[in-house]
């Protein structure tokens, strides 16, 4: 598990709103693998929507809009609540 000490940087370079910030996404995310993590990342509506048009393994070249991550992830931002990852067959 990954802990805000096994990162390495100068922390008094942060405010204590972007340190607190930083905790919680390592409380959250830190325990999880990577899997995990791209199984998340790929179901939300940015990834899906730059992926529009291919087939599941297919590979792909186009950009995120960047306007759509704001949307999404500042909706996230007022929920509180990230979503959690659908079950994968392996």
């Amino acid at each position: 598990m990954l802990t805000p000490d096994d990162i390495s940087g100068d922390p008094t370079k942060f405010t204590m709103d972007q340190k607190e910030t930083i905790d919680a996404i390592l409380n959250d995310y830190g325990k999880r693998d990577g899997r995990y993590l791209s199984d998340l990342t790929h179901m939300e509506r940015p990834w899906r929507e730059a992926r529009k048009g291919l087939e599941p393994l297919e590979r792909g070249s186009s950009i995120i809009d960047p306007n759509t991550m704001v949307d999404y992830y500042g909706g996230l931002i007022e929920a509180e609540e990230p979503a959690e990852p659908e079950k994968t067959q392996t």
